[in-house]
């Protein structure tokens, strides 16, 4: 399969854009543009947040790690995906439950 190619559930390889969102793609001299969640145009420098829950804490007398589960799983897919062993220096709490 090349880049760009469809595969099945409407993605296109090697982009990481649903059909929903190439639909929504602005234009810069020709070129694609990457767009954030929302549709703004992302570019080197910018600030992101990844949106995320914890799903476990890891504690040592050596490091703290932490388990996350992002809140919107990756175009075209349903699953979320999950990232383990994040330093919990790396992240910052959101909201004040628990």
């Amino acid at each position: 399969m090349h880049r760009g190619a469809r595969v099945p559930g409407g993605g296109v390889t090697g982009r990481g854009c649903s059909d929903e969102l190439t639909t929504k793609t602005r234009r810069h001299k020709g070129e694609l543009m990457p767009h954030d969640a929302k549709g703004n145009i992302l570019k080197p420098g910018d600030k992101v947040v990844i949106p995320a829950t914890v799903i476990a804490v890891h504690e040592s007398d050596e490091f703290c790690n932490c388990d996350v589960e992002f809140d919107h799983p990756m175009p075209p897919y349903t699953e979320k995906t999950r990232y383990s062993a994040l330093n919990t220096r790396q992240v910052e709490k959101l909201t004040a439950e628990g």
